[in-house]
């Protein structure tokens, strides 16, 4: 049975922690305040910010979270950042991450989005090949990255 993205609701924060864990396993937890507050302003402010999952048995195993920025240029038209793509370590290959993404995709089409920019870790090999699949141009822009 093919399991199908969803975007995210309020009770889907502790399975969405638990796969970022994933993510940054090195990586402390936000404090329960911190925590409270991101997610408030994540589940409350949907037109500009969204994040799909697909769940397995009650598990999040897959997720990709998108931004939608308001622009003026472009006719006005916004543009979508999309971060924290993750499957789980277990359920990879089976193309969860790419219906994730075709959702992210889609989602940013419905708003009109000129683009949808996305950054990946130079060394990460396997992603950058995931991307070119789903059709991202890795040589139409330079990125750059400052550490805060």
């Amino acid at each position: 049975m093919k399991l199908l993205p969803r975007q995210i609701s309020e009770e889907d924060l502790p399975g969405l922690m638990a796969l970022y864990a994933c993510l940054h396993p090195k990586e402390k937890q936000p404090e329960p305040a911190v925590l409270k507050k991101a997610w408030g302003g994540i589940i409350n402010n949907r037109d500009f910010f969204t994040c799909y999952i697909i769940e397995k048995d009650g598990m999040v195993i897959a997720s990709a979270s998108l931004a939608i920025v308001p622009n003026l240029t472009r006719q006005g038209r916004p543009y979508a950042v999309v971060e924290n793509v993750i499957t789980h370590p277990g359920f990879r290959r089976q193309g969860h991450g790419f219906e994730v993404m075709q959702a992210v995709i889609e989602h940013a089409r419905m708003r009109n989005c000129y683009k949808i920019i996305l950054l990946s870790s130079v060394n990460r090999i396997e992603a950058h090949a995931f991307y070119d699949k789903l059709g991202f141009d890795r040589h139409a822009k330079q990125g750059f990255h400052l550490a805060l």
